[in-house]
């Protein structure tokens, strides 16, 4: 009885496949929670800003402009 390497090859990549996956599984879901953070992060100053009626104050000119 001869056993086939490449056959050989490819069961042991699927062996690997579904620890690989338990294992890698957690991480990238603390990458998606890390981001999602992030993204709502943005978004908070924006909308607190307009909640409590914060405007950012423009620099007033020393001189004014000169037509032309």
């Amino acid at each position: 009885m001869q056993l086939d390497v490449q056959a050989v090859g490819a069961i042991n990549m699927f062996v690997w496949l579904v620890p690989g996956l338990f294992l890698g599984l957690p991480g990238l879901l603390l990458v998606l929670i890390v981001l999602a953070q992030v993204g709502l992060a943005t978004a908070f100053v924006p909308v607190t800003r307009r909640v409590f009626g914060v405007r950012r104050r423009r620099r007033v000119r020393d001189r004014p402009t000169s037509p032309g």
